[in-house]
């Protein structure tokens, strides 16, 4: 009997033994697993932050790019890249990222195909939207406020030392106010009366020669234009170099009205015998120039009246076009200084078309995105762990509202007077 008890409690032994093994590797196992899983999570944190800085680092070189380049650089059409995309360098050990700029368009502002625009808080809707399906919309326009310039080149930088010029295009804008008097105003002259826009287009000779003197200089054109009392989103006014180029039928081209031109007379006036060809037309034109600012074929007498914007963009490159909003407040129509300052803003877009002879390397030649963006677009994608993990970053950049160095000048103010330039050095004014 007592061999018998004996033997079972040897066995117990072995059993409780396995007990306790069993117990600890099933200890050690749920430690090991929290282990790895922190080690994974880890591994996990530090190759995201690993490719988020590499993405980082693509739009740091993309912001560069666009800050050494002209205005309009983007990649699409850039040698070695990929499709729109460029990577890092195949030997950078360290780094391991692709950026895409996209930064041209044929219309500012602009609207991406692929991005809904959201007209109010969570109503989004597409770019054709906006301009065909809804007709003629507010969210189309840029809005310029009183007293501010905006500057919008009128080529874009194909970014292998090249670029591309708009040789047509046409501005439209409409002012949200009128002139009819509150109790504290007395003004009965209609809106046209009233100078609210002030438009300057410059740029480069395509013949140096033509500079003058043989000094490498600038040529511009200006006028002040006004609004009209019936111009709305649906009904802008309309100036450029072709007015067929407007979004809508019912562009207004005031300094024209009183000739009846319109958008069919543009199209049939070679055809129709009219009078006054599109080119002659006042929409089209600085109804006064100077030779010396716009130079011999734009302005062939000293002061030529109709300078002509179309001929400007012809037989010059690398043109800008600047707008000012000189609204004087008080035709608001508003008492309150405040609210009537608020009121005086100018809506305009523009849309161009781009010189059918000149492409981009590598371009389609049905692309016509020839004018700078309003923002230029920076997609990055930054990879680690043999681009396993990947994070995005985007960025918008506002292109700037500059004047460049060559803009000499916004205002002549006395063409009788002798130009400063053809005098003698002890007869200039100190």
């Amino acid at each position: 009997m007592k061999k018998t008890l004996n033997t079972i409690r040897k066995g117990s032994a072995l059993l409780v033994a396995i007990l306790v093994m069993a117990i600890l590797m099933t200890l050690t196992l749920g430690l090991s697993a929290l282990v790895i899983r922190e080690i994974r999570q880890t591994g996990d944190i530090v190759a995201a932050g690993k490719a988020f800085y590499a993405a980082e680092a693509g739009v740091e070189i993309a912001l560069l790019e666009l800050h050494e380049h002209l205005p309009g650089y983007q990649t699409k059409n850039v040698s070695g890249a990929a499709d729109e995309w460029v990577s890092s360098p195949p030997d950078d050990e360290f780094l391991d990222y692709r950026y895409r700029i996209r930064n041209q368009g044929n219309r500012y502002p602009y609207f991406d195909d692929d991005a809904p625009v959201y007209l109010t808080s969570g109503i989004g809707v597409t770019k054709n939207f906006l301009y065909e399906n809804g007709g003629p919309n507010e969210a189309t326009y840029n809005v310029l406020g009183l007293n501010q310039t905006t500057t919008i080149p009128l080529f874009v930088d194909c970014g292998d030392g090249t670029f591309k010029d708009v040789k047509n295009f046409v501005l439209e804008y409409y002012v949200d106010f009128d002139t009819a008097p509150d109790n504290n105003l007395s003004i009965s002259n209609p809106i046209q009366d009233f100078d609210v826009l002030r438009w300057k287009l410059f740029g480069q000779p395509n013949d140096p020669d033509l500079s003058g003197g043989g000094v490498s200089r600038t040529h511009a054109i200006s006028d002040f234009y006004p609004a009209y009392e019936n111009d709305s989103a649906e009904n802008p006014v309309c100036i450029g170099s072709d007015l067929a180029l407007a979004v809508d039928d019912n562009c207004i081209p005031l300094l024209a009205d009183s000739a009846n031109i319109n958008k069919d007379y543009i199209a049939n006036w070679d055809t129709e015998n009219f009078d006054v060809s599109p080119v002659e037309a006042a929409w089209g034109v600085a109804r006064e120039c100077y030779a010396k600012d716009a130079g011999p074929i734009v302005a062939p007498s000293d002061i030529q009246k109709g300078c002509n914007i179309g001929s400007f963009m012809q037989t010059h490159k690398k043109n800008y076009f600047t707008i000012t909003n000189v609204v004087n407040p008080d035709i608001v129509g508003i008492s309150d200084p405040v609210i009537r300052n608020a009121r005086a803003n100018i809506y305009y877009r523009v849309v161009a078309e781009k010189d059918q002879g000149q492409f981009c390397q590598g371009e389609n030649p049905n692309d016509q995105d020839v004018m700078v963006r309003e923002y230029a677009a920076i997609s990055s994608d930054g990879f680690a762990s043999n681009k396993t993990v990947k994070q995005s970053v985007d960025v918008k950049l506002k292109l700037n509202s500059f004047l460049p160095v060559f803009n000499f000048t916004l205002f002549r103010t006395d063409p009788s007077k002798e130009n400063l330039e053809d005098l003698p050095p002890d007869l200039l004014p100190l």
